[in-house]
Protein backbone atom coordinates (compact mmCIF):
# COMPACT_ATOMS: atom_id res chain seq x y z
CA UNK A 1 0.00 0.00 0.00
CA UNK A 2 2.84 2.39 0.88
CA UNK A 3 6.39 2.44 -0.47
CA UNK A 4 8.96 4.55 1.38
CA UNK A 5 12.02 6.06 -0.31
CA UNK A 6 14.78 8.33 0.95
CA UNK A 7 16.17 10.47 -1.85
CA UNK A 8 19.24 12.37 -0.63
CA UNK A 9 17.57 12.96 2.73
CA UNK A 10 14.15 13.73 1.24
CA UNK A 11 11.48 11.27 2.47
CA UNK A 12 9.12 10.14 -0.30
CA UNK A 13 6.08 7.87 0.07
CA UNK A 14 4.46 6.25 -2.97
CA UNK A 15 0.72 5.71 -2.45
CA UNK A 16 -0.07 2.43 -4.20
CA UNK A 17 -3.73 2.03 -3.28
CA UNK A 18 -6.89 4.02 -3.86
CA UNK A 19 -7.64 3.90 -0.14
CA UNK A 20 -4.28 5.42 0.79
CA UNK A 21 -4.47 8.11 -1.89
CA UNK A 22 -7.98 9.20 -0.91
CA UNK A 23 -7.30 8.88 2.80
CA UNK A 24 -4.21 11.06 2.75
CA UNK A 25 -4.77 13.45 -0.16
CA UNK A 26 -8.49 14.08 0.32
CA UNK A 27 -9.25 13.07 3.87
CA UNK A 28 -6.30 15.06 5.20
CA UNK A 29 -6.06 17.68 2.48
CA UNK A 30 -5.55 20.52 4.98
CA UNK A 31 -2.16 18.98 5.77
CA UNK A 32 -1.24 17.38 2.44
CA UNK A 33 -2.24 19.94 -0.20
CA UNK A 34 1.14 21.67 -0.31
CA UNK A 35 3.52 20.95 -3.20
CA UNK A 36 7.23 20.11 -3.15
CA UNK A 37 9.49 22.93 -4.22
CA UNK A 38 10.70 22.77 -7.84
CA UNK A 39 13.52 25.28 -8.22
CA UNK A 40 13.59 25.02 -12.02
CA UNK A 41 9.90 25.96 -12.04
CA UNK A 42 10.83 29.13 -10.18
CA UNK A 43 13.64 29.90 -12.64
CA UNK A 44 11.56 29.26 -15.76
CA UNK A 45 8.51 31.16 -14.55
CA UNK A 46 6.32 28.10 -14.19
CA UNK A 47 5.21 28.93 -10.67
CA UNK A 48 1.99 30.35 -12.11
CA UNK A 49 1.08 26.71 -12.78
CA UNK A 50 -0.94 26.15 -9.63
CA UNK A 51 -0.56 22.36 -9.92
CA UNK A 52 2.96 22.91 -8.55
CA UNK A 53 2.27 26.01 -6.45
CA UNK A 54 2.52 25.95 -2.70
CA UNK A 55 -0.67 25.72 -0.64
CA UNK A 56 -1.79 29.33 -0.12
CA UNK A 57 -4.75 31.64 -0.71
CA UNK A 58 -3.90 32.22 -4.38
CA UNK A 59 -3.76 28.45 -4.90
CA UNK A 60 -7.16 27.96 -3.28
CA UNK A 61 -8.79 30.70 -5.39
CA UNK A 62 -7.36 29.36 -8.67
CA UNK A 63 -8.19 25.76 -7.85
CA UNK A 64 -11.77 26.72 -7.04
CA UNK A 65 -12.08 28.55 -10.36
CA UNK A 66 -10.53 25.65 -12.27
CA UNK A 67 -12.96 23.23 -10.63
CA UNK A 68 -15.89 25.43 -11.72
CA UNK A 69 -15.05 24.89 -15.39
CA UNK A 70 -13.72 21.33 -15.33
CA UNK A 71 -15.74 19.41 -12.75
CA UNK A 72 -17.70 16.47 -14.23
CA UNK A 73 -21.00 18.35 -14.27
CA UNK A 74 -19.45 21.16 -16.35
CA UNK A 75 -18.06 18.94 -19.12
CA UNK A 76 -21.28 18.51 -21.18
CA UNK A 77 -21.14 22.19 -22.16
CA UNK A 78 -17.97 21.39 -24.14
CA UNK A 79 -19.51 18.49 -26.08
CA UNK A 80 -20.19 20.57 -29.22
CA UNK A 81 -16.51 21.53 -29.39
CA UNK A 82 -15.46 17.91 -28.88
CA UNK A 83 -17.78 16.71 -31.64
CA UNK A 84 -16.64 19.38 -34.10
CA UNK A 85 -12.94 18.79 -33.44
CA UNK A 86 -13.42 15.02 -33.59
CA UNK A 87 -14.88 15.38 -37.08
CA UNK A 88 -11.93 17.52 -38.14
CA UNK A 89 -9.56 15.02 -36.54
CA UNK A 90 -10.98 12.20 -38.67
CA UNK A 91 -10.59 14.29 -41.82
CA UNK A 92 -6.93 14.98 -41.00
CA UNK A 93 -6.36 11.33 -40.18
CA UNK A 94 -7.71 10.35 -43.58
CA UNK A 95 -5.73 13.03 -45.44
CA UNK A 96 -2.38 12.74 -43.62
CA UNK A 97 -2.26 9.56 -41.51
CA UNK A 98 1.48 10.00 -40.99
CA UNK A 99 1.21 13.47 -39.39
CA UNK A 100 -2.03 14.32 -37.65
CA UNK A 101 -1.24 14.37 -33.92
CA UNK A 102 0.32 17.84 -33.31
CA UNK A 103 -2.85 19.65 -34.33
CA UNK A 104 -5.13 17.16 -32.61
CA UNK A 105 -3.17 17.67 -29.41
CA UNK A 106 -4.22 21.30 -28.99
CA UNK A 107 -7.22 21.99 -31.23
CA UNK A 108 -9.95 21.04 -28.75
CA UNK A 109 -8.47 22.54 -25.59
CA UNK A 110 -7.48 25.81 -27.30
CA UNK A 111 -11.06 26.26 -28.45
CA UNK A 112 -12.54 25.39 -25.05
CA UNK A 113 -10.18 27.57 -23.04
CA UNK A 114 -9.46 30.54 -25.32
CA UNK A 115 -12.09 30.35 -28.05
CA UNK A 116 -9.27 30.09 -30.59
CA UNK A 117 -9.77 27.87 -33.63
CA UNK A 118 -6.58 26.07 -34.64
CA UNK A 119 -6.50 25.22 -38.34
CA UNK A 120 -2.84 24.92 -39.35
CA UNK A 121 -0.02 22.66 -38.20
CA UNK A 122 2.27 25.69 -37.86
CA UNK A 123 -0.24 27.70 -35.82
CA UNK A 124 1.79 30.11 -33.62
CA UNK A 125 -0.20 29.30 -30.49
CA UNK A 126 0.32 25.57 -31.00
CA UNK A 127 4.02 26.13 -31.59
CA UNK A 128 4.33 28.05 -28.32
CA UNK A 129 2.29 25.46 -26.44
CA UNK A 130 4.48 22.61 -27.71
CA UNK A 131 7.65 24.42 -26.63
CA UNK A 132 6.19 25.21 -23.21
CA UNK A 133 5.09 21.59 -22.75
CA UNK A 134 8.64 20.45 -23.53
CA UNK A 135 9.98 22.82 -20.89
CA UNK A 136 7.52 21.57 -18.28
CA UNK A 137 8.23 17.91 -19.00
CA UNK A 138 11.96 18.65 -18.69
CA UNK A 139 11.91 20.49 -15.37
CA UNK A 140 9.72 18.00 -13.48
CA UNK A 141 11.94 14.96 -14.14
CA UNK A 142 13.34 13.87 -10.73
CA UNK A 143 17.12 14.16 -10.51
CA UNK A 144 17.41 16.02 -13.79
CA UNK A 145 18.96 19.12 -12.21
CA UNK A 146 21.39 19.32 -9.30
CA UNK A 147 19.80 22.59 -8.20
CA UNK A 148 16.75 20.63 -7.01
CA UNK A 149 18.93 18.87 -4.42
CA UNK A 150 21.07 21.95 -3.72
CA UNK A 151 18.65 24.89 -4.01
CA UNK A 152 21.31 27.48 -3.11
CA UNK A 153 22.74 26.95 -6.61
CA UNK A 154 19.77 28.99 -7.81
CA UNK A 155 21.75 32.10 -6.86
CA UNK A 156 24.86 31.17 -8.87
CA UNK A 157 25.46 33.71 -11.71
CA UNK A 158 24.52 32.44 -15.17
CA UNK A 159 28.09 33.01 -16.41
CA UNK A 160 29.55 30.81 -13.67
CA UNK A 161 31.12 27.49 -14.82
CA UNK A 162 28.59 24.69 -14.47
CA UNK A 163 25.62 27.08 -14.44
CA UNK A 164 24.27 25.94 -17.78
CA UNK A 165 20.92 25.26 -16.08
CA UNK A 166 20.63 29.00 -15.32
CA UNK A 167 21.27 29.98 -18.93
CA UNK A 168 18.81 27.34 -20.11
CA UNK A 169 16.21 28.53 -17.62
CA UNK A 170 16.53 32.13 -18.83
CA UNK A 171 15.80 31.04 -22.40
CA UNK A 172 12.95 28.78 -21.36
CA UNK A 173 11.37 31.52 -19.22
CA UNK A 174 10.74 33.60 -22.36
CA UNK A 175 8.97 30.68 -24.03
CA UNK A 176 6.87 29.91 -20.95
CA UNK A 177 5.79 33.52 -20.56
CA UNK A 178 4.88 33.84 -24.24
CA UNK A 179 2.83 30.61 -24.16
CA UNK A 180 1.00 31.96 -21.13
CA UNK A 181 0.35 35.48 -22.45
CA UNK A 182 -0.20 35.19 -26.21
CA UNK A 183 -3.45 33.16 -26.39
CA UNK A 184 -4.87 34.79 -23.27
CA UNK A 185 -4.20 38.31 -24.55
CA UNK A 186 -5.75 37.39 -27.91
CA UNK A 187 -8.86 36.13 -26.13
CA UNK A 188 -9.09 39.27 -23.98
CA UNK A 189 -8.64 41.47 -27.05
CA UNK A 190 -11.48 39.65 -28.82
CA UNK A 191 -13.66 40.09 -25.72
CA UNK A 192 -12.95 43.83 -25.57
CA UNK A 193 -13.86 44.17 -29.26
CA UNK A 194 -17.09 42.26 -28.78
CA UNK A 195 -15.83 39.50 -31.06
CA UNK A 196 -15.15 36.76 -28.52
CA UNK A 197 -16.42 33.20 -28.81
CA UNK A 198 -17.69 31.11 -25.89
CA UNK A 199 -14.71 29.94 -23.84
CA UNK A 200 -13.36 29.61 -20.32
CA UNK A 201 -11.59 32.97 -20.58
CA UNK A 202 -14.72 34.68 -21.93
CA UNK A 203 -16.79 33.30 -19.03
CA UNK A 204 -14.19 34.48 -16.51
CA UNK A 205 -14.19 37.99 -17.98
CA UNK A 206 -17.98 38.17 -18.18
CA UNK A 207 -18.38 37.10 -14.56
CA UNK A 208 -15.73 39.56 -13.39
CA UNK A 209 -17.22 42.45 -15.37
CA UNK A 210 -20.66 41.62 -14.01
CA UNK A 211 -19.40 42.14 -10.46
CA UNK A 212 -16.98 45.03 -11.08
CA UNK A 213 -16.39 47.64 -13.78
CA UNK A 214 -13.00 46.20 -14.60
CA UNK A 215 -10.92 43.08 -14.06
CA UNK A 216 -8.56 43.42 -11.10
CA UNK A 217 -4.87 42.50 -11.50
CA UNK A 218 -5.39 39.62 -9.06
CA UNK A 219 -8.31 38.23 -11.06
CA UNK A 220 -6.43 38.71 -14.33
CA UNK A 221 -3.49 36.73 -12.95
CA UNK A 222 -5.77 33.95 -11.75
CA UNK A 223 -7.58 33.76 -15.10
CA UNK A 224 -4.23 33.43 -16.89
CA UNK A 225 -3.16 30.70 -14.47
CA UNK A 226 -6.32 28.66 -14.90
CA UNK A 227 -6.30 29.02 -18.69
CA UNK A 228 -2.61 28.17 -18.94
CA UNK A 229 -2.92 25.08 -16.75
CA UNK A 230 -5.99 23.83 -18.62
CA UNK A 231 -4.26 24.21 -21.97
CA UNK A 232 -1.03 22.57 -20.76
CA UNK A 233 -2.63 19.55 -19.10
CA UNK A 234 -5.54 19.19 -21.51
CA UNK A 235 -3.28 18.98 -24.54
CA UNK A 236 -1.00 16.30 -23.13
CA UNK A 237 -3.74 14.11 -21.68
CA UNK A 238 -5.61 14.20 -25.00
CA UNK A 239 -2.46 13.23 -26.87
CA UNK A 240 -1.53 10.36 -24.53
CA UNK A 241 -5.05 8.92 -24.49
CA UNK A 242 -5.29 9.02 -28.29
CA UNK A 243 -1.89 7.40 -28.73
CA UNK A 244 -2.85 4.68 -26.24
CA UNK A 245 -6.04 4.02 -28.20
CA UNK A 246 -4.16 3.52 -31.47
CA UNK A 247 -1.65 1.25 -29.75
CA UNK A 248 -4.39 -0.83 -28.12
CA UNK A 249 -6.26 -1.31 -31.40
CA UNK A 250 -3.09 -2.36 -33.24
CA UNK A 251 -2.20 -4.85 -30.51
CA UNK A 252 -5.74 -6.20 -30.15
CA UNK A 253 -7.39 -6.41 -33.60
CA UNK A 254 -10.12 -8.70 -32.24
CA UNK A 255 -11.20 -5.94 -29.84
CA UNK A 256 -11.21 -3.45 -32.69
CA UNK A 257 -13.44 -5.75 -34.76
CA UNK A 258 -15.94 -6.17 -31.91
CA UNK A 259 -16.02 -2.41 -31.31
CA UNK A 260 -16.63 -1.79 -35.01
CA UNK A 261 -19.41 -4.37 -35.06
CA UNK A 262 -21.15 -2.64 -32.16
CA UNK A 263 -20.72 0.73 -33.86
CA UNK A 264 -22.15 -0.56 -37.14
CA UNK A 265 -25.06 -2.22 -35.37
CA UNK A 266 -26.06 0.82 -33.31
CA UNK A 267 -25.06 3.78 -35.51
CA UNK A 268 -25.10 2.31 -39.00
CA UNK A 269 -23.10 3.49 -42.02
CA UNK A 270 -24.83 6.84 -42.62
CA UNK A 271 -23.62 8.98 -39.70
CA UNK A 272 -20.95 9.38 -37.04
CA UNK A 273 -21.61 8.72 -33.34
CA UNK A 274 -22.75 11.48 -30.99
CA UNK A 275 -22.48 11.81 -27.23
CA UNK A 276 -26.16 10.86 -27.03
CA UNK A 277 -25.22 7.41 -28.37
CA UNK A 278 -22.88 6.63 -25.48
CA UNK A 279 -25.37 4.63 -23.39
CA UNK A 280 -26.09 2.43 -26.42
CA UNK A 281 -22.42 1.50 -26.87
CA UNK A 282 -21.48 -0.51 -23.74
CA UNK A 283 -18.61 -2.41 -25.37
CA UNK A 284 -16.94 0.74 -26.69
CA UNK A 285 -17.40 2.42 -23.30
CA UNK A 286 -15.68 -0.55 -21.67
CA UNK A 287 -12.84 -0.40 -24.22
CA UNK A 288 -12.26 3.29 -23.50
CA UNK A 289 -12.17 2.69 -19.74
CA UNK A 290 -9.76 -0.22 -20.16
CA UNK A 291 -7.43 1.86 -22.35
CA UNK A 292 -7.33 4.60 -19.72
CA UNK A 293 -6.64 2.01 -17.01
CA UNK A 294 -4.05 0.16 -19.13
CA UNK A 295 -2.12 3.27 -20.14
CA UNK A 296 -2.91 5.93 -17.56
CA UNK A 297 -2.29 9.41 -18.96
CA UNK A 298 -0.76 10.40 -15.60
CA UNK A 299 0.70 7.20 -14.11
CA UNK A 300 2.17 9.12 -11.18
CA UNK A 301 -0.18 11.90 -10.13
CA UNK A 302 0.73 15.36 -8.87
CA UNK A 303 3.12 15.16 -5.93
CA UNK A 304 1.98 16.57 -2.59
CA UNK A 305 3.96 17.69 0.46
CA UNK A 306 3.06 17.01 4.08
CA UNK A 307 3.13 20.28 6.03
CA UNK A 308 3.06 18.85 9.56
CA UNK A 309 4.03 15.45 10.94
CA UNK A 310 1.21 12.94 10.58
CA UNK A 311 0.43 9.26 11.08
CA UNK A 312 -1.33 6.77 8.81
CA UNK A 313 -2.23 3.25 9.96
CA UNK A 314 0.53 3.33 12.54
CA UNK A 315 3.18 4.70 10.17
CA UNK A 316 4.77 8.02 11.07
CA UNK A 317 4.89 10.52 8.21
CA UNK A 318 7.47 13.26 8.90
CA UNK A 319 6.77 16.87 8.02
CA UNK A 320 8.10 17.67 4.55
CA UNK A 321 7.46 14.16 3.20
CA UNK A 322 6.52 14.06 -0.48
CA UNK A 323 3.45 11.94 -1.30
CA UNK A 324 3.21 10.52 -4.82
CA UNK A 325 -0.07 8.84 -5.86
CA UNK A 326 0.55 5.80 -8.08
CA UNK A 327 -2.24 5.33 -10.64
CA UNK A 328 -0.77 2.08 -11.97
Amino acid sequence: ELTYLNMLGQPVIILNSYEAAVGLLEGRSANTSDRPRIVMAELTGYMWEFAIQGYNQAWRVCRRLFHTFFQPSAIPQYHPVHVRECRRFLQRLLATPEDFMPLARHATIMDIVYGITVTEQDDPYVSLALKAAFVFSSIVVPGQYLVESLPFLKHVPSWFPGARFKRQAMQWAKVVRASWDAPYDASVDAFNRGASRPSVVTSCLENAMHEEEHVSPQDDECFRDVAGLACLTGADTSLFATQAMFLAMVMNPDVQRKAQQELDGVIGPDRLPEFSDRDSLPYINAVVKEIIRWHSVVPLGVSHRVMEEDEYKGYRIPAGTILVPNAW
